[in-house]
Parts: C-alpha cells; sequence; structure tokens
C-alpha cells in the first residue's frame, strides 16, 4: 500500500467533520480536568526570571484573555474561582461541538466561538493567550503559534508535545492519533524554531517548563496513538514542555532558560543541562545580535 503524502494526510484531515472529530466517546472528561497556575500565562513576576511554579496573589484587572482550545471551560472556571483574574474580557476558541455547547450552557457569561482554529482570523490582540496541549493537534503548528503570539500583548503560554532535535513534523501518515475511524494530529514541534518564533516577534522573556522525554510511541498504525518507527530511531529526544512568552519593556536583551521538577531532574539531568546550555547559546546570540 502507497503511503500517503503530506498534503494527501492534511486534506484527509480536513475533509472530517472535525466538530465530531473533537466529541468523542469519553470527551466529558475536560469537564473536571484540572488546572493550575503553572498552566497559565499570568505571574506576579512577570519581569523576572522564576525557577519555582508561578503564583498569582495580585489581583489582575481590566484584561483581555484568549483561550485555544477551551474545551468544556475548565480553564475559565478556575480563573472565575480563583478571583484574582478578570475574566470580564474572555474568549475561548474550540472545535469540538460538546466542548463548545458545554461552555456555553456552564458559563454563558463569557465568549465562547466554535471554530477551526487554523481557518479563524484573530481580529484583535489580547493582554494573555494560552492553550494547552492544543496547537500539538492541529496542522501546521508552527503557523498557529505565530497567530496566537502575534495578537499577545503581555504574556502567552503553551503546553505541547516537542522535540530538541530534528524539524517540526506534523504529517498525519507519520504521525497521528485516532478516535472511532478518523484521525488527528500527533504533532512533535521543535522547542527551539517555537522559541525564535516568540524571540522574533519581540516576545524577550522566555521560560521553559522541561516536563521531561516522553514515553515510548507505538508504530502500529491501527493503534490509537501512532509514530512513524523511522521518526522515532531520529534521535530527537522527544519531550513534554511548557513554555511562557511574556512581553517586557524593561528588557534589552532576552532572559530565556529552562526549569523542572525535581522528579524530572533526578531522572534525566543530563538532557535538562543539555537544554539549559542551548537556551543559554540562544539568549548569547540574540544578545549579541542587537551590538
Amino acid at each position: 500500500m502507497a503511503t500517503a503524502s503530506k498534503g494527501d494526510s492534511t486534506a484527509q484531515y480536513y475533509a472530517q467533520n472535525l466538530g465530531q472529530v473533537w466529541t468523542f466517546p469519553g470527551y466529558e472528561k475536560y469537564e473536571s480536568v484540572p488546572w493550575h497556575w503553572y498552566d497559565l500565562p499570568f505571574s506576579d513576576h512577570l519581569d523576572r526570571r522564576e525557577l519555582r511554579p508561578p503564583r498569582v496573589t495580585r489581583p489582575i484587572r481590566d484584561c483581555s484573555i484568549l483561550e485555544v482550545g477551551s474545551a468544556m471551560g475548565s480553564a475559565y472556571a478556575f480563573l472565575k474561582n480563583s478571583g484574582l483574574v478578570d475574566t470580564r474580557r474572555y474568549v475561548g476558541i474550540e472545535i469540538s461541538d460538546m466542548g463548545h455547547a458545554a461552555s456555553k450552557q456552564r458559563f454563558p457569561e463569557a465568549s465562547w466561538i466554535q471554530a477551526d482554529f487554523t481557518r479563524y482570523d484573530l481580529e484583535r490582540r489580547f493582554d494573555y493567550a494560552f492553550e494547552r496541549v492544543a496547537v500539538h493537534h492541529m496542522p501546521h503548528p508552527l503557523q498557529q503559534f505565530e497567530k496566537i503570539l502575534r495578537a499577545t500583548d503581555r504574556s502567552m503560554m503553551t503546553t505541547f508535545r516537542g522535540c530538541l532535535r530534528g524539524r517540526t513534523l506534523s504529517d498525519l501518515s507519520k504521525s497521528f492519533f485516532r478516535t472511532r475511524d478518523e484521525k488527528y494530529y500527533c504533532n512533535i514541534i521543535n522547542l527551539f524554531e517555537l522559541l525564535e518564533l516568540g524571540l522574533d516577534l519581540g516576545l524577550r522573556h522566555v521560560r521553559v517548563m522541561f516536563l521531561g522525554l516522553h514515553e515510548p510511541i507505538g508504530a502500529d498504525p491501527q493503534a490509537y496513538h501512532y509514530l512513524d518507527p523511522a521518526v522515532a530511531a531520529e534521535g530527537r529526544l522527544i519531550s513534554r514542555f511548557q513554555v511562557r512568552f511574556s512581553r517586557s519593556e524593561k528588557r534589552r536583551d532576552p532572559l530565556i532558560y529552562a526549569t523542572t521538577t525535581p522528579r524530572v531532574a533526578a531522572r534525566q539531568g543530563i538532557v535538562f543541562l543539555r537544554l539549559c546550555r542551548a537556551l543559554a547559546k540562544v539568549a548569547d546570540v540574540r544578545a549579541f545580535s542587537r551590538l
């Protein structure tokens, strides 16, 4: 059997009813999925290095917020219940029929948009923006990140599956998740390609949370989760990351650094140290380019 080309696989994805692809059995779990401040773009100290988990103790008022991939509204619920973040200008974009309907029913006071974000134009800017494991399921993930970053005035947070080596992979013929008979993307986003994008757009304070190397992904194309064995053999150092980009008028040179948990540091300290050294080089090159 011939292998589908990248273009063919993209057409295959868009040919599906995406609102139903993302209304799969078990989707209801997103109603109660937990959120924490470290998943979000807010912090008391956006202008300085934070090696510990970010905290929000001071109210954030009169702000606009964008969430991409808002599922069933659990992030909005966390922010609203915190009492610390003004959610009056919150916008959540979600493609799932179930997710969009549930969010509107649960929180009618917020603005919920049902749309395929890859084909949705952001016509306004936001103080804060975030997404959690949503863009890494979309085609052309770097284009989607660019769209979000361009619309962000203060801080943007993303959580995704990425790699330290090799170009960003976004190809349904090589890597995917499966729901019933449909497929959606299992992207592997090169961390440094994303960092360069954010830095080019003027978000010079970058905090990278290294969440550890990813567990092996199976090579059975009929399974729920598939990765082409040739890709897996390329030594990409596939990992999980959280990256926060912030604009800072106080900084002339970029501040780029990594942090991790004690458990990950103990088990994968060598990889983490390599990441720290690579980020330091990126910061040095960026600082030198400004001279």
